[in-house]
C-alpha cells in the first residue's frame, strides 16, 4: 500500500481504532510480523486477491473516512494522527445496530458508559467523567444539555469519532482531559442513493417475554445531485421510532429531520457552501433501567460495598418512577470551504442551536434511616417530584486557515490559525411548592398507597445566564526527510465570560494550552509517535455548590503524555494502534451522587477536589484473515485515582482496570449460504466502583459493580441489489449487567437479551 503525502496528494483509506497494548513480548512479536511483511508490501503494489474488503453494507457510505479532522483539524489520515483515536463509521453502526453513542463505547477502548438512562450523555474516558460539552456534533457543543436522561439516537450520523486525551488547543476552554467525542453528521454526496431502513425489536430476557415489549423505527436517507451539472447536491433524512424499553411503561419517542445542500460556487469546486437545518423531538418517560435491591447496602456509609444481591431485585415489569421529560432541538448553520490557491485552505463553520426541555418527574428517595427501614420492612419507597423548564439558545462558530508550503525539498510545512467561540443564553424555571416525599410504591407489585400528585408550580426565572467562550489557536506541522519525521507544535488561549442576573458579569481568563507531537515513520506502514496535550476548562456557570451558589468553582486544568504506534499492513490486511498514556487533572469538579443529595435550592450540587490521575495502555486492531472474514479487537488497562489527600483516594468510578472487546464477521461467498453473513461480538469489563465521585469520609463505600461478559450475535442476508436483512441479538446469554448504582436503592441495569430485525431497501 502506498502512503501519499498529507500535503499534496490524497491520503490512504485506513480504518484505525483507538490505541492499545499488551505486554512487551507480545508487542515485539507484532513488530516482528510487521517487519516481515513491510518490505514485501512496498516492493509489490499489486493487490492480494485473497484479501479484500467485506461486502459493503451501504451503497452510499465507505467503510471508513479517508481523513478525520477531529484531533488536529488538519486533513490527516488516522495513521498520520499523533493521538489515540477511534472511528465507528455508519456501516458498522448499522451492522451492529448501535442506536446511541453509548452503544459504541463497549467496542471502543478506554471509554465507558456513565449510564444507559439518567445522565446518559455523560461518559467516562480514561477514568475521567466527561461533561455534556465533551460530546460534540460536527465539532460543536450545545446538543447535549444538563439534566438529560439518555443519549441521542444515531440517526443521520456518518461516523462517531472518539479522541482520547485533552483537546483544549483546538476546542477551547470547554474541554476536559479525558477526551472528546465528535459525532459527524451525514452531508450531501455526488452519488445518487436513497435508502429506507425499518426496524422492529423486542426483548426476551430478564423476565421480559418476547411479546411484552415492541419497538418500531425507520430512517429514510436520500442524497445525490440536484442539478444536471452536479454543482448542487442535496441530502435529506427523516427518521423516528417508538421504542419500548425493558422497563414496563417506558416508551421512548424520537422524531428527527435533517436537510442540507452543498453548492459548488465555482466550476472547479474550490469553493463550497453547505447550509443545513435539523429538528429533533424526544419524549423520554422517567425510570428506564432502574431497579432496587432492599437487601443490598442502602447507604454509602454503612461499611459495605456489596456484593449486590441479584435474588431480590425489583422486576422490570414495575416502573418505580413517574413522569418524564421532553426535548425539542432546532439547528441551523453552514459549512464553508475555500481553496483559493493551492497552498491555502479556508474553513468557516457556524451553528445556531435552540434547545428546550420540560421536566416533570418523580424519583424514589431512600436517604434517611426511616426510609431505609421502610424499604427493608415493607418493600415500599416514597417518591419526590422535580419540575423544571429550560430554554437555551447558543451560537457556535469556528474559523481557521491552513497554509502549506515547502521552504526546501526536504521540508514540507503546514501552518494553521483559527478562532472558535460560543455564546449560550439559558433561561431556567424550577418548580416551587411543597415537595415532601409522596405516593409509596411497592417495588415488587407496583401497588401505590396514593396516586402521584403534581404539587409543584413553575416559578419565575431561577437561572438567567449568558455564557461566552472564545478560543484562539495557532499550530505548525513540519515534515522533514521525505516525511519520515513530522513535528507538530501548537498554542491555544481562551476566556470565558459569565453573566448572571443575580451576580453580574464575571470574566475568567484561561491558561495557555500548549500541544506538542512528534511522529517517526519508520516505514510507510509503521509509525511511532509521542505527544503532549493540555486542556483548560472553566466550570459550568450553572453548577451549584452545597450553599446553592453558582459560578463559584475554579477552572479545571489537564495534561496528557502519550507514546504510541500505528501499523497498517499492505492492502488493509491488518491495522494496529497502541498507546501508553499518563493523564492528570487538577481542581476536579464532581457531583454529589448520594441518592437524594440536593442543596438548599432543591438542585443537585457539586464539589471541587484537588486532583485526578490516570495511566494505562490502550489497543485496537482490525484484521482480514481471509477475504470474507474480518476481526476487530480492543483492550485497555487503566489505573485511575483521585488525589484527595484522604484515605479514600481511589479508584475512580465506572472505570474497570481491565476491559476488552472482540467483534468478528464472516460472509459466505459460495454454496448454499452464499450472500449470508454471521457475526459474533464479545465484551468483557472488570469490576468497577459504582459512584460518580471519589469516595469520601462521609461516603466511603459506594457499591462495587461486578465484572461481566456480554455476547452479541448477528445474521445478515442480501437479496439482489436492493434488499438486505439483518437480525441482531444483543446479550445472547441474558447476563445481568449493572451499569450504575451507589446503593441498592438506585441500581441501573443494562438491557437483557434483545432482538432487532432490520429490513433495508436501496433505491
Amino acid at each position: 500500500m502506498t502512503s501519499k503525502s498529507r500535503f499534496d496528494r490524497p491520503v490512504p483509506v485506513v480504518l484505525q481504532g483507538a490505541t492499545v497494548g499488551r505486554t512487551a513480548s507480545w508487542l515485539a512479536g507484532v513488530l516482528a510480523l510487521a517487519y516481515s511483511n513491510l518490505d514485501a508490501a512496498e516492493a509489490s503494489p499489486s493487490v492480494d486477491a485473497s484479501v479484500v474488503n467485506l461486502p459493503r453494507l451501504e451503497v452510499s457510505e465507505s467503510r471508513s473516512p479517508e481523513a478525520d479532522r477531529t484531533p488536529l483539524k488538519l486533513p490527516l489520515s488516522l495513521h498520520e494522527t499523533p493521538r489515540s483515536v477511534s472511528v465507528i463509521d455508519s456501516a458498522r453502526i448499522r451492522e451492529q445496530n448501535f442506536r446511541t453513542p453509548v452503544d459504541t463505547f463497549y467496542y471502543t477502548p478506554g471509554i465507558f458508559p456513565n449510564s444507559t438512562a439518567r445522565g446518559g450523555y455523560h461518559y467516562i474516558s480514561r477514568g475521567f467523567r466527561m461533561s455534556a460539552d465533551e460530546t460534540r456534533i460536527d465539532g460543536f457543543t450545545g446538543f447535549y444539555v444538563g439534566g438529560g436522561q439518555s443519549s441521542q439516537n444515531l440517526y443521520g450520523v456518518d461516523r462517531v469519532v472518539t479522541l482520547r486525551g485533552p483537546a483544549g488547543l483546538l476546542y477551547g476552554a470547554s474541554t476536559l482531559p479525558g477526551g472528546l467525542i465528535n459525532i459527524i453528521t451525514k452531508k450531501p454526496r455526488a452519488e445518487a442513493v436513497t435508502r429506507l431502513d425499518t426496524t422492529v425489536g423486542t426483548y426476551a430476557g430478564g423476565g421480559v417475554a418476547a411479546t411484552d415489549r415492541g419497538s418500531l423505527g425507520f430512517e429514510l436517507d436520500s442524497t445525490g445531485p440536484l442539478t444536471r451539472d452536479g454543482r448542487v447536491l442535496y441530502r435529506g433524512i427523516i427518521a423516528g421510532d417508538d421504542s419500548q424499553t425493558y422497563t414496563r411503561g417506558i416508551n421512548n419517542q424520537t422524531r428527527y429531520v435533517n436537510g442540507s445542500l452543498t453548492f459548488r460556487l465555482d466550476a472547479e469546486g474550490r469553493n463550497t457552501l453547505t447550509p443545513l437545518v435539523q429538528f429533533a423531538h424526544y419524549n423520554r418517560p422517567h425510570g428506564a433501567a432502574m431497579v432496587i435491591s432492599p437487601t443490598t447496602s442502602l447507604s454509602t456509609a454503612d461499611g459495605s460495598s456489596g456484593p449486590i444481591n441479584r435474588l431480590d431485585l425489583s422486576p422490570l415489569d414495575v416502573n418505580l418512577y413517574g413522569g418524564g421529560r421532553t426535548d425539542d432541538m432546532f439547528v441551523a448553520g453552514f459549512d464553508f470551504r475555500s481553496h483559493p490557491t493551492d497552498p491555502l485552505t479556508l474553513n468557516a463553520n457556524y451553528r445556531y442551536i435552540g434547545y428546550e426541555t420540560d421536566i416533570n418527574q418523580w424519583t424514589p428517595v431512600v436517604t434517611t434511616a426511616a426510609q431505609r427501614a421502610q424499604l427493608a420492612a415493607t418493600h415500599t419507597v416514597l417518591r419526590t417530584q422535580a419540575k423544571s423548564a429550560a430554554e437555551r439558545a447558543s451560537h457556535n462558530g469556528d474559523l481557521n486557515a491552513v497554509y502549506a508550503f515547502s521552504p526546501v525539498d526536504a521540508w514540507k510545512n503546514l501552518v494553521q490559525a483559527g478562532l472558535n467561540a460560543r455564546t449560550l443564553r439559558t433561561f431556567t424555571r424550577t418548580g416551587t411548592g411543597p415537595n415532601t416525599p409522596q405516593s409509596a410504591i411497592n417495588i415488587y407489585t407496583g401497588r401505590t398507597a396514593d396516586p402521584l400528585a403534581d404539587r409543584l408550580v413553575l416559578g419565575g426565572p431561577v437561572v438567567d445566564t449568558d455564557d461566552v467562550h472564545w478560543n484562539a489557536y495557532l499550530q505548525n506541522q513540519a515534515a522533514f526527510f521525505n516525511e519520515r519525521w513530522v513535528f507538530t507544535v501548537g498554542l491555544g488561549y481562551g476566556e470565558q465570560y459569565i453573566g448572571q442576573a443575580a451576580a453580574g458579569a464575571r470574566r475568567r481568563r484561561g491558561d495557555v494550552t500548549p500541544n506538542l507531537a512528534l511522529v517517526f515513520n519508520l516505514t510507510r506502514q509503521l509509525a511511532f509517535y509521542a505527544s503532549e496535550s493540555t486542556s483548560y476548562s472553566p466550570a459550568d456557570p450553572a453548577q451549584q455548590n452545597f450553599a446553592g451558589q453558582s459560578g463559584v468553582f475554579d477552572p479545571q486544568t489537564g495534561v496528557n503524555h502519550e507514546l504510541g504506534l500505528k501499523l497498517d499492513l499492505a492492502e488493509r490486511r491488518a491495522s494496529l494502534a497502541v498507546a501508553l498514556f499518563q493523564t492528570e487533572r487538577d481542581n476536579v469538579i464532581v457531583q454529589d451522587t448520594s441518592l437524594g443529595a440536593i442543596n438548599r435550592n432543591g438542585q443537585p450540587y457539586y464539589l471541587q477536589q484537588s486532583g485526578q490521575s490516570a495511566r494505562g495502555v490502550e489497543l485496537s486492531s482490525e484484521a482480514f484473515p481471509t477475504r470474507q472474514w474480518r476481526v476487530n479487537t480492543s483492550f485497555a488497562y487503566i489505573d485511575a485515582s483521585y488525589e484527595t489527600g484522604t484515605a479514600f483516594a481511589d479508584p475512580v468510578a465506572k472505570t474497570p482496570e481491565y476491559s476488552a472487546s472482540l467483534y468478528t464477521r464472516y460472509d459466505f461467498a459460495s454454496g448454499a449460504l452464499r450472500k449470508v453473513g454471521v457475526s459474533l461480538g464479545a465484551v468483557w469489563q472488570d469490576k468497577r466502583l459504582g459512584g460518580n465521585a471519589a469516595r469520601t469520609a462521609a461516603a466511603p463505600d459506594p457499591l462495587v459493580l461486578p465484572s461481566f461478559i456480554r455476547l452479541d450475535g448477528g445474521l445478515f442476508y442480501r437479496l439482489g441489489r436492493h434488499w438486505d436483512f439483518a437480525l441482531n441479538i444483543e446479550n445472547l446469554l441474558d447476563e445481568t449487567i449493572f451499569v450504575d448504582g451507589t446503593t441498592g436503592a438506585n441500581l441501573q441495569v443494562a438491557a437483557p437479551r434483545t432482538f432487532t430485525l432490520r429490513v433495508g431497501y436501496t433505491f
